[in-house]
């Protein structure tokens, strides 16, 4: 995550073994870490109250009868995707972010439809979310 985070300021390429940084300034690294602060935080409580105005009636009714699964295990997947998607639009990998679409969508079926509808939607905000800053961030250090 270190060197993710060194590329994504410095602009490096992998196969370069330059890792000087000479041409980061204060503003690309504030534009940067606010980029991935709005994603974690903000983004991901807009998400979660999104997310409850369309939660299943199903799910509330069957709470607490069923294997809930890992407590909170859907908010750290969301912070980590979102991570994972801001830092594959600052360093321009874009095909990066297609695997992870296709590599969390094997895990997305589950035999409940309302279910996964639910799941898909909170995905696609997420992504959305992520991609959104991750646009604005390239911008604004296009700008400076």
């Amino acid at each position: 995550m270190v060197i993710l985070i060194w590329w994504c300021i410095c602009g490096l390429n992998p196969a370069t073994s330059n890792l000087s940084c000479d041409d980061v300034t204060i503003s690309t690294v504030i534009v940067i870490l606010l980029g991935y602060l709005i994603v974690l935080w903000p983004g991901g409580v807009c998400i979660g109250k999104l997310m409850g105005y369309i939660e299943l009636k199903a799910n509330k009714e069957n709470k607490g009868t069923e294997d809930d699964g890992l407590k909170n295990a859907g908010t750290y997947i969301g912070y980590l995707e979102r991570f994972l998607i801001l830092s594959f639009i600052l360093v321009d990998q874009y095909t990066a972010i297609g695997f992870l679409v296709g590599a969390k969508a094997i895990f997305r079926y589950t035999d409940k439809r309302d279910m996964s509808e639910y799941i898909l939607t909170g995905t696609l905000l997420s992504y959305s979310v992520a991609t959104l800053v991750g646009m604005g961030v390239v911008y604004f250090l296009n700008l400076t």
